[in-house]
C-alpha cells in the first residue's frame, strides 16, 4: 500500500516536473509570442492571396494554357508542350512539369502558394457548417490531364499550413523570418505527399486524424480537416492535410517518439515509378500506425489557433495534443 502511494507521488512529481521544464523552454528560451505573431503575418503577406487564382481561371491566360496542351496531346513525346503551356500559368503557377506522358494518359502538373484570408474549416465528415475561419497558406496544385480521350483542368489541394503554425515555428525558432518561406516550402510537400497516400488509402474513411512527423529534432503536429479555401462558388471543400504546431523535443512524450518511429524509412526518395507501389505501400502502412483520433472541437493546439475557443499566448496544453 505504501508502496503504490509513493510510486503515485513520484508520477505526479515528475508530471510536475515535465510541465515546469516545458514553462521554462517557453518563457525562457523561446521567442516572444507577440513578436513571432507580427512575423508571422510578415511572412504570410509575401504570399498571393488566393484571389489571385481566382482570377487566372477566369483569365484568356487559363484558356490559352490550356489550348497550348491540347496542340500537344498528339505528340507521342512531350517535345515542347511546356514551352506552349509553362509561359501561361505563370506567374501564379510555377515549376510546371510532366508527370505523365503515354498513351492512356497525359499529365502536366504546377504549383501556387496561396494565402487564404479566411478560409472555412469543417470536421472531415462535414462540408455544410463550417466551425471557423482561419488564415492560412495552401499548397494548390493545377493538373492538366488527358484520360480516356477527355481533356480536362483540374485543381485541388492536399496541404496547408495556418498562421498559428507559422507563428509556432517562427516562436520556437525552428527558422527565421528570412529562412521561413522555404521552411514553409518543404514543409507543405511533405504535407502534400501524407495526403496523397493517406486520403488515397482510405478514400471513404471522413473520421478525424491527428498526425505527427519528425521535423528539425522534435515534431509538426498536423490534422486531417476539411477546408474551403475560398469563397468563390466553384470550390467544393477540400480534404487537406493540415500543418497546426510544431513541439519541441523536450515536449514529446515516449508514446509520440514510438508513433513517429519509421518515418525517415517510410518517406525515403523515390528511386522512379518502379518504386512507387511498395514506397506508397510502406507509407500507408506507416500512417495507420501513427494516426490518433482527433476533433477540432476538443483539441487544445486548435483552439490556440482560432478555433471555438481564442486563447492568446502560450498553450501549455499542446503538448498533450495529438
Amino acid at each position: 500500500m505504501i508502496d503504490s502511494y509513493v510510486e503515485l507521488l513520484t508520477t505526479r512529481l515528475r508530471r510536475c516536473q515535465f510541465l515546469a521544464e516545458v514553462n521554462r523552454i517557453e518563457t525562457e528560451q523561446f521567442m516572444d509570442p507577440s513578436l513571432a505573431r507580427g512575423y508571422a503575418t510578415s511572412v504570410l503577406a509575401y504570399y498571393p492571396d488566393h484571389s489571385a487564382i481566382d482570377e487566372w481561371l477566369e483569365s484568356a491566360r487559363h484558356i490559352k494554357a490550356f489550348q497550348g496542351f491540347l496542340d500537344s496531346i498528339r505528340s507521342k513525346k512531350p517535345g515542347r508542350v511546356l514551352e506552349r503551356v509553362g509561359p501561361w500559368l505563370a506567374p501564379v503557377f510555377r515549376d510546371p512539369r510532366i508527370d505523365n506522358w503515354s498513351r492512356s494518359e497525359k499529365m502536366i502538373r504546377a504549383e501556387a502558394y496561396a494565402v487564404s484570408q479566411a478560409s472555412a474549416v469543417f470536421e472531415l465528415a462535414q462540408e455544410e457548417a463550417p466551425l471557423f475561419a482561419e488564415k492560412a497558406v495552401f499548397l494548390m496544385n493545377l493538373v492538366l490531364l488527358l484520360t480516356e480521350s477527355n481533356p480536362r483542368v483540374c485543381l485541388g489541394c492536399l496541404a496547408s499550413i495556418s498562421h498559428h503554425g507559422v507563428l509556432r515555428l517562427l516562436q520556437r525558432e525552428v527558422a527565421t523570418p528570412e529562412t521561413m518561406r522555404a521552411e514553409i516550402r518543404a514543409i507543405l510537400t511533405l504535407a502534400q505527399k501524407v495526403g496523397f497516400v493517406s486520403f488515397l488509402s482510405e478514400p471513404n474513411n471522413n473520421s478525424g486524424r491527428g498526425y505527427l512527423f519528425p521535423w528539425r529534432g522534435g515534431a509538426l503536429a498536423a490534422v486531417g480537416m476539411r477546408v474551403r479555401p475560398s469563397s468563390v462558388q466553384r470550390y467544393d471543400t477540400q480534404r487537406v492535410v493540415a500543418i497546426r504546431t510544431w513541439l519541441a523535443p523536450e515536449m514529446l512524450s515516449d508514446r509520440q517518439r514510438e508513433r513517429m518511429f519509421g518515418f525517415e524509412q517510410a518517406f525515403r526518395p523515390d528511386k522512379g515509378l518502379g518504386e512507387m507501389g511498395d514506397l506508397f505501400d510502406d507509407r500507408a502502412k506507416w500512417l495507420r500506425g501513427n494516426l490518433v483520433p482527433w476533433s477540432i472541437l476538443t483539441d487544445p493546439i486548435d483552439k490556440s489557433a482560432g478555433g471555438p475557443t481564442q486563447i492568446e499566448g502560450t498553450n501549455h496544453k499542446e503538448h498533450t495534443a495529438l
